[in-house]
């Protein structure tokens, strides 16, 4: 894993509706982990020297998502985050974005395509740019009987008096 990220952090989240989330983070810390031995080198992804494999900051991270219908069956999710180290230099900002596209083509075909944008100044000094496409295929073995209605299923629900009853009548 090259590299690998971990945020744990206290903070405060804002949610006015199920479209928009917003959560700030003034405390944060943030590992990145390097786990491939090849690039464990001094200024990769932020390491101090040769052999570490992890690198340790502390400092602010917010997070956004927002959610959009399109129209029916098209949704998109953008979600964008913001990092800086209270430690060192925490005017050079980790940036990142991604978008998710939802298609749903029929009740068998959908299909998502992504966008994902990274700035980090301990990886590179450039914008990082990834998009992919996904196509799925779904189908439902239907044998007649809705979950809803087997009884075998939902042997939780069922309350404390019926199992009690069903017990005494056993002990007579």
């Amino acid at each position: 894993m090259a590299p690998g990220y971990l945020n744990v952090g206290m903070g405060i989240t804002y949610r006015p509706n199920d479209d928009l989330t917003v959560t700030l983070r003034p405390t944060n810390a943030r590992w990145t982990f390097v786990l491939d031995k090849g690039l464990q080198l001094a200024g990769n992804y932020g390491l101090k020297s040769d052999g570490d494999s992890s690198l340790l900051q502390f400092g602010f991270l917010g997070t956004a998502m927002y959610k959009l219908k399109i129209m029916e069956d098209i949704h998109l999710t953008n979600t964008a985050s913001v990092f800086s180290n209270y430690l060192d230099r925490p005017d050079r900002l980790v940036l990142a974005y991604g978008a998710i596209l939802n298609l749903k083509v029929n009740k068998y075909i959908s299909s998502n395509i992504t966008l994902d944008l990274l700035y980090d100044h301990n990886q590179i000094e450039k914008t990082q740019l990834k998009q992919t496409l996904g196509i799925g295929f779904a189908y439902t073995l239907d044998n007649g009987v809705k979950r809803s209605e087997r009884k075998d299923s939902q042997w939780w629900i069922k309350n404390k008096s019926d199992t009690y009853l069903k017990i005494t009548a056993l002990q007579n």
